[in-house]
């Protein structure tokens, strides 16, 4: 018995033999009729309205880029990379010179005249004088015995001529009075400037000086104030001249004083002296100029005290100290040093590290007098650089790299050279000086 086939099942009896006979195509299926296109129908209406109305229909064609829209990308990226290369060379264009330098000891010892600027002598060391004055104060017990004192207060003023432009003078003990009626005389004849022209501005003349009180005590220590010219009251002058203080008035005194002893006030004077020419010696370090070398032995000093007493078993001393420094031309002190060198000329790290010695100090009582002086230089200076930066670096600006080798072999303390530039394609050094940097080692 034939076994059956499951898909029998599920074809159809009378059409069973016709699968089995013939194999069904595509085409025996039946086209189904088309249906009309209310689409279509739409369209040809519209068309047949608008040739009647001759309308034609306002269609925005699509847009074609055109090969050619893409060439300004290559222009703008083009631009960008030169604008690249031209703000690496004119916005980060920097260079860098290493230096080494000869280091080498030289002992000094020498002697020379020297002779202030003003005379411009030749053949001698040309110095000049800072003068500096300050006082300061010390507190010491006095154990003595009372002393019956009398003593005059004292202090600076500053007169003022705003007259005329004519000068006046004014005789010692010429009285200048206080608001309160005090009385203080000049202790030494003085001319005050007459008015000038400063700026376009009038500027009365001035000069300072030292008054005293009319009369000893207490009451005359006073603090800064103005003064009026007792001799000119009743002129036109007499408001057109005036003065103020510079410092206060001290030291008046009438009574019985304790008296201090002889070492107690050496110790005090002495700690004075060295506190106040200490302060005035850092004062000349800060005053000179740049190019000007000052050594700590090249001073000439005067000190003056005063002891004022108090209401305790103690007194003050005020110590007070004038000072004149000279002070050198380094370029001079160094021409002298290097004199025998065979014309090399160096700058010294430690130029004003030498001791200075002033032969005739003896016979000097002032700087200020312009005497002719013996010094004598002696100690050990470690070469230096002769060229400033800034000036070299001026010089090199601008320049090749292959010329700075031969710019800097002027410079006999180079002893090598090596530079780089930024960026590093560059064949020369920055136009502008403050782009370069130089590094000086030993």
């Amino acid at each position: 018995m034939k076994q059956k086939n499951s898909f029998d099942d599920i074809i159809p009896p009378e059409t069973s033999h016709v699968r089995r006979s013939h194999k069904r195509s595509i085409r025996d299926i039946p086209l189904r009729e088309k249906l009309p296109n209310k689409i279509d129908e739409l369209l040809e209406e519209t068309a047949e309205f608008r040739a009647e109305h001759n309308h034609t229909p306002n269609v925005r064609k699509p847009v074609r880029r055109s090969p050619s829209s893409r060439f300004p990308i290559w222009v703008t990226t083009f631009i960008i990379l030169i604008l690249v290369v031209v703000g690496s060379v004119f916005f980060f264009h920097s260079g860098k010179v290493t230096i080494a330098l000869k280091s080498e000891m030289v002992s000094v010892n020498f002697t020379t005249p020297s002779i202030s600027e003003t005379s411009q002598a030749t053949g001698t060391l040309p110095y000049k004088v800072l003068p500096l004055q300050k006082q300061s104060t010390k507190e010491v017990i006095a154990t003595g015995a009372p002393l019956k004192v009398d003593k005059k207060a004292s202090g600076t003023i500053v007169i003022y001529n705003n007259f005329n432009t004519s000068t006046q003078a004014l005789v010692a003990s010429t009285r200048f009075e206080t608001s309160d009626g005090l009385i203080y005389k000049l202790d030494k004849d003085v001319t005050v400037p007459g008015v000038s022209k400063v700026g376009g501005q009038t500027v009365p003349g001035s000069i300072e000086a030292v008054v005293s009180a009319d009369q000893t005590g207490t009451k005359y220590n006073i603090d800064k104030t103005d003064f009026t010219i007792l001799g000119f009251k009743g002129s036109p002058k007499y408001q057109a001249f005036y003065a103020r203080s510079k410092t206060i008035m001290s030291g008046g005194f009438s009574g019985s004083m304790p008296q201090v002893s002889s070492a107690d006030l050496k110790v005090a004077n002495d700690e004075l002296k060295q506190t106040l020419t200490t302060q005035l010696i850092a004062e000349i370090q800060s005053q000179k100029a740049d190019n000007y070398v000052f050594f700590k032995e090249g001073i000439n000093t005067s000190y003056t005290y005063e002891v004022t007493p108090s209401t305790t078993n103690k007194a003050t001393v005020t110590g007070k100290l004038t000072l004149e420094g000279l002070i050198f031309e380094r370029s001079k002190v160094e021409q002298i040093i290097t004199t025998s060198r065979e014309g090399e000329k160096y700058h010294f790290d430690n130029l004003e590290s030498l001791v200075l010695t002033i032969a005739n100090s003896n016979s000097v009582n002032s700087f200020i007098s312009n005497p002719v002086l013996s010094l004598k230089f002696s100690g050990e200076l470690t070469t230096g650089q002769s060229f400033d930066e800034y000036a070299l670096k001026q010089v090199l600006a601008g320049k090749p790299k292959n010329q700075i080798k031969s710019i800097l072999s002027t410079y006999p303390e180079i002893t090598s050279v090596a530079y780089t530039t930024h960026p590093f394609w560059l064949r020369s050094l920055p136009k502008n000086p403050d782009s370069i940097s130089i590094v000086v080692t030993k």
